[in-house]
């Protein structure tokens, strides 16, 4: 069996798709260690921010688009 593995891994032509899917798991892997650190990050770790005290204040006031119907009539009641 290793003979087997040595002798295809010394064609030129297996060594490189060897390379190639070595190359696209690490890609891939890294990806996924990116995408879970990011969103340990975002539910774990990042503090909130507090839109009361960023934007209200005692002359606050907002702009709501349509008032009449749905989600803008709630938020005017």
């Amino acid at each position: 069996m290793q003979s087997l593995v040595q002798s295809s891994i010394s064609e030129p032509f297996t060594a490189a798709f060897l390379v190639v899917f070595v190359l696209i798991g690490l890609v891939v892997a890294t990806r996924w260690v990116y995408e879970l650190v990011t969103f340990l990050h975002r539910h774990l770790f990042r503090t909130t921010h507090n839109m009361f005290n960023r934007y209200g204040g005692p002359n606050a006031w907002a702009v709501v688009t349509g008032g009449s119907d749905g989600i803008g009539l709630e938020i005017c009641d």
